[in-house]
């Protein structure tokens, strides 16, 4: 199995990988599954926290835009 820290480098550069991850439904659960089927060793916690993260990014670059 592969890292999480390698699933994370992985998923910045690999167009395939970001394609797949964008058909699945945007909840911590789906992603951790879909990253287990992938062979990539991680805990939901993980992935929550990644998946937070990430929204809350997004959040604040649309804060921005509407500033």
């Amino acid at each position: 199995m592969k890292s999480f820290t390698h699933l994370m480098n992985e998923l910045a550069v690999n167009k395939l990988l970001q394609q797949e991850l964008s058909e699945i439904e945007t909840e911590p659960e789906a992603y951790h599954h879909f990253f287990k089927i992938k062979g990539y060793e991680c805990s939901l916690a993980d992935v929550e926290s990644v998946f937070k993260d990430i929204v809350w990014f997004a959040r604040i670059g649309d804060d921005i835009d509407h500033a």
